[in-house]
């Protein structure tokens, strides 16, 4: 490598073998201005509170100790279901905060900007901070079955569990140790699991709404035609048989289709979704999701009764209309 001075002019020449990777990239984003970006989505049921926004800023703030940071910002923005929005520009201001009311936390949002010099051994590069942000948002992606203010078709709507993070950045080195920080932070979250039970109903959902209405429509023709096989029925009756097996299995389909699709319906009611426990409101919220699982739960038994039942007759309904 040549060093040149004001009394040594000539052409700057350096072996690339002697030029850090960081160097390339500050001296691209020195001459771009451009950010790379990346995006992931966390999915699982998760709690998420204030003190767990906390503790993710606690987390970040302890990774960024090694760099030689310039500039922070930090901005959270929490938003109330059918009230104003409050945007906190320091997690002080966050953590002050008087969440003591009946408000129903709609999403949670944290961006924390910074800027970083990264060592690029070259010391006519020390001045070049890279720039990178975090972006993270989880959203109450529901809407309530008495909500309303929502139009009556987008009621119980419920949309995907997850939280969705963002980071641009300038150094792949610094982003891969920001993204592992956040990853931590998700899996330290607690995460409601889906019961055994409605994973097992959840296997059976393609069988249940394409087949299980189609097996009981047949069902009556089946049986209807081994009982006129079996005992030779002279034309008129077998004909009001035939008449009346064919009314069976459509009413079957009918009523088994739709006691199915009122089944999972339920179903997706009661599996645990993403909550934001910020507020009293947000308690009360869930608290109140608690009971009407109750009540679906109990919803679904008589519905699953009902299936069963719809099936049994339209196998006997042939053997019964004998016997009449």
């Amino acid at each position: 490598m040549k060093i040149l001075s004001e009394d040594n002019p000539g052409t700057l020449v350096i072996s690339e073998g002697r030029v850090p990777h960081g160097a390339y990239q500050a001296i691209y984003h020195k001459l771009t201005k451009k950010v790379e970006k990346t995006e992931k989505k966390f999915k699982g049921n998760y709690n998420i509170g204030a003190s767990d926004i906390i503790a993710l800023n606690q987390k970040i703030e302890q990774l960024l100790v090694q760099y030689k940071v310039q500039g922070v910002r930090c901005e959270i923005t929490h938003v109330a279901k059918k009230s104003a929005s409050n945007s906190f520009s320091s997690i002080e201001k966050f953590t002050r905060h008087n969440f003591q009311t009946r408000d129903i936390t709609s999403s949670i949002n944290y961006q924390f900007d910074f800027l970083v010099i990264i060592p690029t051994e070259i010391s006519t590069l020390d001045d070049i901070a890279q720039r990178y942000k975090i972006d993270i948002n989880a959203t109450r992606n529901e809407i309530d079955d008495d909500d309303y203010s929502a139009p009556f078709f987008l009621r119980g709507f419920r949309g995907e569990s997850t939280i969705r993070m963002s980071l641009e950045y300038s150094d792949y080195a610094v982003a891969q140790a920001l993204e592992s920080v956040i990853s931590g932070w998700v899996d330290s979250l607690p995460n409601k699991k889906i019961p055994t039970q409605i994973k097992f109903f959840l296997s059976l959902e393609k069988f249940s709404t394409f087949y299980l209405d189609k097996f009981a429509k047949i069902l009556p023709l089946s049986s209807g035609s081994y009982l006129i096989y079996e005992k030779n029925f002279p034309m008129n009756k077998a004909l009001s048989l035939v008449l009346f097996c064919i009314f069976m299995s459509f009413l079957g389909e009918i009523i088994t289709d739709k006691l199915v699709s009122i089944f999972y319906e339920f179903l997706y009611k009661i599996i645990p979704r993403l909550d934001l426990v910020f507020t009293l409101g947000d308690q009360d919220y869930i608290e109140n999701k608690k009971n009407k699982c109750s009540r679906y739960i109990s919803i679904m038994s008589l519905v699953f009764v009902g299936i069963f039942l719809s099936i049994f007759v339209n196998i006997f309904s042939s053997f019964i209309y004998d016997k009449i």
